[in-house]
């Protein structure tokens, strides 16, 4: 994985091998970590354990 900052925002890209992994994995990986990102910046002094890491649609 990648992150980069541009014009304040973030990038991520990941590489991955197609051939171990389904996309549909890696999306909800991606999915997952923009949560996250979205979570902290809107909070910045939140704890680690108030961090959502399901979707409403996977609880």
């Amino acid at each position: 994985m990648t992150l980069q900052l541009h014009a304040r925002r973030l990038r991520f890209i990941i590489d991955f091998n197609a051939l171990e992994y389904r996309r549909d994995n890696i999306e909800r990986v991606m999915s997952h970590l923009e949560s996250i990102v979205e979570q902290v910046t809107a909070r910045p002094d939140m704890r680690l354990d108030e961090i959502e890491l399901a979707g409403e649609e996977e609880k």
